[in-house]
Order: C-alpha cells, then sequence, then structure tokens
C-alpha cells in the first residue's frame, strides 16, 4: 500500500539494465527527427532540414525527468541537451517551470507536474 499518495519507485533503467550512457544524447528535431539539433541564438536548428525550434528541448527534459525519478541535475540536463552551458540548460529548466530543489552540490530540478516520485 502507497502512503501519502506517492507515485511508486521505479527505476526504469536498472530495471531493463540500460546505462545511462547507452542514450541518445541530444535534441532530436520535432519535423525530421533525427539527431542532433544546434543551439543557436536561443533557438534549436537541424543541420539535416533547417527546421527552426525554440522549444525542442522540452520533451529532452521532460524524458529525462522521468528517467531519472524527477531529479535532473544541471550536469544531466547539459549532458543530454547537447553540450549546452550548465548556465544555459539551468535557464531552460527554469523557462520549462522546474522547480529547484536545494543548493549547492546537492541541488537537482523537478517537473513540477511529475511531483515527487520515490
Amino acid at each position: 500500500m502507497r502512503d501519502h499518495h506517492q507515485e511508486a519507485h521505479f527505476p526504469i533503467l536498472d530495471r531493463y539494465g540500460i546505462k545511462w550512457s547507452d542514450l541518445i544524447k541530444g535534441v532530436p528535431c520535432p519535423a525530421c527527427t533525427r539527431f542532433a539539433m544546434n543551439r543557436i541564438h536561443m533557438r534549436w536548428q537541424c543541420p539535416f532540414c533547417n527546421e527552426r525550434s525554440s522549444d525542442a528541448h522540452l520533451p529532452v527534459l521532460f524524458d529525462l525527468a522521468l528517467l531519472s525519478e524527477n531529479r535532473i541535475t544541471k550536469r544531466l540536463a547539459y549532458n543530454f541537451l547537447g553540450g549546452q552551458t550548465p548556465d544555459a540548460a539551468r535557464k531552460m529548466m527554469n523557462r520549462a517551470g522546474f522547480i529547484k530543489v536545494g543548493t549547492s552540490k546537492g541541488a537537482y530540478y523537478r517537473h513540477h507536474d511529475l511531483g515527487p516520485i520515490m
């Protein structure tokens, strides 16, 4: 029985034996779905079809929240968004509505719609 209406802990990567290093990094193009878009002047641009998007990173951040039990660090976001600076990753998470929890090295971001996943 779950107490306090908290979601069940479900470490999907561990359950299926998937390593973080096995996941494809970068932002896929919403038009042609190829990896990875480049960040140019606060917009994403696909090197294959030239599609431009200001929010192509949102599905990546949401997927990261699901895979990381809703605990995204700046470093994790930085690595998965294709090498953006940690500061740029922080700004993207803030603009996307992620909430910062904690301070200093122990700080992480969580998506408000997912709630705490325990």
